[in-house]
């Protein structure tokens, strides 16, 4: 096990439409795969393409999300439809971990 203080997703640049499809997103982290602590949840205005977010959580696996819902109004600048455009994804660990058994 890990602490996970913060993870860096990067993204080709382009422009304000790749923003609106990445809006929403939620990054979850897990020591299972089963049991998920949401970690980050993306609220309006829209994300930067290139982000670091600090996430204090214990974990294993760590599992991207976003999705659009039928019926759903989403903030302006949300595209309706999602594609996960991640061009790299770094997580961090802490040097002072231990493992338990």
């Amino acid at each position: 096990m890990k602490i996970i203080p913060h993870k860096c997703f990067f993204f080709l640049p382009k422009e304000r439409r790749q923003q609106g499809r990445f809006a929403g997103f939620s990054l979850y982290v897990s020591n299972d795969g089963q049991k998920e602590s949401l970690c980050y949840k993306d609220k309006p205005p829209l994300p930067q393409l290139n982000i670091t977010i600090t996430c204090n959580t214990a974990g294993r696996y760590v599992r991207f999300h976003n999705e659009r819902l039928e019926g759903v109004t989403y903030p302006s600048g949300y595209e309706l439809t999602v594609y996960t455009e991640l061009c790299e994804v770094i997580v961090y660990g802490n040097d002072n971990c231990f493992v338990y058994y």
